[in-house]
């Protein structure tokens, strides 16, 4: 399988994950965004098919490769939180990053730390995952699109103050094997990964 991409995508991060854990092979290609009609990216190209949808692309290759959770049960309330909620607020965080010279929106960060008290809640111990059971599609999502943010030290104390749970889950998969490897190809914080703001899906 090709992976189209630029460079410090966390849609991008999310995919290297999900292929590292479920053993499938993907050939990496960095293009520009606009070049050959690719104004989103990644792109994950499947034979003739290509899925633009992170969601959609990292569940496919857990569920073709030989990943052990791959048959669990998804929670649907969860990947509707990160994809409905979440997600978009991580996307205009980025976009305001880009266009303010002061750094992202204080009022969307806001909303970003309401989420994460919300997923704070979920969590009854720092071990645990999201959902309650083994590593789940909803663990990977969340995580990547965290990344931007706890890999920043100002954000993460600001994000974090007063979560106990959350942080800790955060950095136990940042020592995840699969996670660790992904990550270490990645800018860090907002600086590091806002270059490819405008090239990621929105919804």
């Amino acid at each position: 399988m090709r992976l189209l991409t630029n460079s410090n995508n966390i849609n991008t991060l999310k995919l290297l994950i999900a292929g590292d854990l479920a053993g499938q092979k993907l050939e990496v290609f960095y293009v520009p965004p606009g070049r050959d009609a690719r104004d989103t990216l990644p792109v994950l190209e499947v034979s003739s098919s290509r899925l633009f949808l992170p969601s959609a692309a990292a569940l496919y290759l857990l569920q073709e490769g030989s990943w052990p959770g791959a048959g669990q049960q998804q929670e649907e309330e969860l990947l509707e939180l990160e994809g409905s909620h979440l997600y978009p607020l991580v996307v205009a965080a980025m976009a305001s990053s880009v266009a303010g010279k002061q750094g992202p929106d204080p009022g969307i960060i806001g909303q970003i730390r309401a989420v994460m008290q919300l997923l704070e809640s979920r969590l009854v111990q720092p071990s645990s995952s999201l959902t309650g059971g083994s590593l789940s599609l909803a663990d990977l999502l969340v995580w990547c699109d965290l990344y931007p943010f706890l890999t920043d030290p100002r954000l993460k104390k600001e994000l974090t103050a007063g979560l106990q749970h959350l942080p800790a889950w955060w950095d136990r998969l940042a020592a995840h094997k699969s996670f660790a490897a992904a990550a270490a190809k990645f800018g860090l914080g907002l600086e590091g990964c806002k270059s490819s703001a405008g090239s990621l899906y929105s919804p």
